[in-house]
């Protein structure tokens, strides 16, 4: 049984900037029903609102299927707030299609989520009891659309551990997640000696399209429990190295709150080393 508290501590300077200019619509916005009004006519510009770093409007831009110059669809719409939304990085978005003479204005406005939160992360075991220390969250914090966490306990269990991960399913784009976590601990439940163990992994996806996406994982876990007996190697150090392929399909609605849609994935891994599975 794991327990896992987090306690959040707020530091000055860690919300975004409340000062957010707002985009001026040049007409009156329409009803959102009358968007399918405005069905294959051209779309003649797209602002993105103001305010953002701008680190974060191309990468707004760079994610959204409806393109400057093309016909206006609302099945493009609907597909451009699934794009945003799977990079996590908004708590907020809001596309607007406004009629512009015979064109199309899209406006876009987003809201950056908290890019920095420091915490105290507990875990409580009932092999090794309470671990504390700090740890962190950070979203987009390089401007390059990425999320970051880190965490240091001590206590029953030291542990060490850091993730980089960039979600997307943006067609033609890398989906990135890489994580490192070292952790040594007595292992109580069991009676034996401290357990040491390192693990390194990385995985990326390439999207295929805006619902399939092809890729493959690498990683690395180094066992040390200092004793013969319950290791698979004879001196008690089992090094386990592991490849894969997987494919995934994601038509969900949404990843943050799915509604619709369907989500499938098929792995294949093959490990190694001291295993063999």
């Amino acid at each position: 049984i794991t327990i896992t508290i987090v306690v959040a501590i707020l530091v000055t300077g860690c919300w975004p900037h409340p000062a957010r200019a707002q985009v001026a619509p040049s007409v009156p916005a329409l009803e959102p029903s009358t968007a399918r009004d405005l069905e294959g006519k051209v779309v003649r510009e797209i602002r993105i609102a103001q305010g953002l770093r701008p680190s974060t409007v191309d990468i707004v831009r760079r994610n959204l299927a409806s393109r400057q110059g093309m016909p206006f669809h609302h099945a493009t719409l609907v597909e451009d707030r699934r794009r945003l939304d799977a990079l996590r990085l908004f708590s907020a978005i809001e596309i607007k299609p406004v009629a512009a003479g015979d064109g199309v204005v899209l406006e876009v406005d987003v809201k950056e989520t908290l890019r920095l939160l420091p915490y105290v992360a507990l875990s409580v075991t009932d092999e090794n009891g309470l671990s504390a220390g700090p740890a962190f969250r950070g979203i987009n914090l390089l401007g390059r659309g990425s999320l970051t966490s880190g965490t240091l306990q001590f206590g029953g269990m030291t542990v060490v551990g850091a993730r980089v991960t960039r979600p997307t399913i943006t067609p033609g784009a890398w989906a990135l997640d890489v994580g490192a976590g070292y952790r040594s601990r007595r292992n109580e439940l069991f009676d034996f000696n401290d357990e040491i163990s390192t693990a390194i992994a990385a995985r990326a996806g390439w999207n295929w399209t805006d619902r399939v996406q092809v890729g493959g994982r690498a990683e690395f876990v180094w066992f040390d429990t200092g004793s013969s007996d319950i290791a698979l190697s004879p001196d008690g150090t089992d090094h386990l190295p592991a490849v894969g392929l997987s494919a995934t399909y994601n038509s969900l609605d949404s990843l943050s709150n799915p509604r619709v849609g369907w989500f499938g994935s098929v792995d294949i891994g093959r490990q190694f080393g001291d295993a063999d599975s």
